[in-house]
């Protein structure tokens, strides 16, 4: 279709209110496992590709995917199960 992007994406999230500091660990964390050999290899078997990002980029990305397929799901009526 032209025009016409989307993917499919996961991201790690956590509870309201959790703490700065218990995010900066937590994607520290994550940033280290994405840059592991085994990590990458695995990925790619599955045909995954990793972007790592910090908390702020992936917020970004949500509320920009939330704006973008919001408006669609909700013409369409497309309700979760």
């Amino acid at each position: 279709m032209k025009n016409f992007e989307a993917y499919a994406w996961q991201g790690l999230v956590v509870p309201a209110g959790t703490s700065a500091e218990a995010i900066n660990t937590l994607n520290k964390a994550l940033l280290t496992a994405l840059n592991t050999t085994d990590v990458k290899a695995r990925l790619q078997v599955l045909g995954l590709e990793a972007i790592p990002s910090s908390p702020q980029q992936m917020a970004d990305y949500a509320a920009k995917e939330r704006a973008k397929w919001g408006p669609i799901i909700k013409a369409s009526g497309i309700k979760a199960d």
